[in-house]
């Protein structure tokens, strides 16, 4: 290699690590967003909840079975997989239902890990769940 591709290959490489010093010191300095809710719940469960991010990926709302079906998407690169009780709770926040009233089902991890898709029922209440379920 010349001496030119040398200092350049250098300069990168440098660049690249200023940038990351400088995002992680952005990182540490930015309050959290959600200090409401760690108020209102335990640390421990924010801290699980917070290990993966959920995406409502398809909504359909059914009106003769009363409820609504959702296709979802979870991307958890820290755990291995994610419990239906985790992925319950952080949909019933989002969508503003009883915990009660859903029920999640085909489950299934990437290969290589890090993300999962699946499926949820939303029940408009508890009856309609019972009759159907």
């Amino acid at each position: 290699m010349s001496d030119l591709a040398v200092c350049f290959s250098s300069f990168i490489n440098e660049a690249v690590i200023s940038q990351r010093n400088i995002k992680q010191k952005q990182n540490i300095n930015k309050p959290s967003k959600n200090l409401k809710n760690l108020k209102k719940t335990k640390q421990t469960d924010y801290k699980e909840d917070s290990k993966f991010i959920l995406y409502v990926r398809k909504f359909l709302k059914n009106p003769l079975l009363a409820r609504s079906q959702v296709s979802v998407d979870l991307i958890h690169p820290e755990m291995a997989n994610v419990s239906k009780e985790q992925i319950k709770r952080k949909l019933c926040a989002q969508m503003k239902a009883k915990e009660e009233a859903v029920s999640i089902y085909g489950l299934k991890t990437a290969f290589g890990g890090g993300r999962s898709t699946g499926y949820a029922l939303i029940y408009d209440s508890l009856d309609a769940k019972k009759q159907y379920e």
